[in-house]
């Protein structure tokens, strides 16, 4: 309850919404900006999907510990986020010549969950009013985690059936 919450743990846990909603909107400006002015790197292709991969890392399992989200969408974000990262990673190490392409469904799944990180940032910093037993808030973030859990299985779907496409074109070209 936040008028029982001491006020400095109210403090940090509104400074940590602030900051998570900051982040959100700073990276969709960056992404906003790079396609509009035609602005890219190699180093900014890298570093963009990291950054959002470890954000959504660090907020889930903030919001995991706290009780605010299910262990089984937890496991879910753990699987799907830094998964993508380790193929990132595997693909120029091991010299496969695959670009995970970006897709409307792949942004939009990412938009979700930071959008659903924030919601439950909110949970977390109003906990009494909102987390009762009963509380309509609970069930509202149980189907937000349901969706979640859609579109993060459907776009993982879309990149196996993009890498598997991918290794079907590059046998025929050898």
């Amino acid at each position: 309850d936040v008028f029982y919450m001491g006020f400095d743990e109210f403090k940090i846990k509104l400074y940590v919404l602030i900051f998570g909603i900051l982040i959100g909107f700073t990276d969709a400006f960056d992404g906003f900006f790079a396609r509009k002015l035609n602005e890219s790197t190699k180093l900014g292709q890298i570093l963009d999907p990291l950054g959002d991969f470890l954000m959504i890392t660090c907020f889930t399992f903030l919001v995991f510990t706290q009780g605010i989200i299910e262990y089984w969408f937890f496991a879910a974000i753990l699987l799907r986020i830094p998964g993508l990262f380790v193929m990132m990673i595997f693909y120029p190490i091991f010299k496969v010549p695959f670009k995970v392409l970006n897709s409307f469904l792949g942004k939009f799944t990412i938009a979700y969950l930071l959008i659903f990180l924030c919601l439950s940032l909110v949970a977390l910093l109003f906990r009494g009013q909102l987390m009762n037993s009963g509380s309509r808030y609970i069930y509202f973030l149980r189907i937000l985690q349901m969706i979640g859990s859609v579109l993060m299985v459907v776009s993982f779907v879309e990149k196996c059936r993009q890498f598997y496409n991918y290794m079907i074109d590059y046998k025929r070209a050898m």
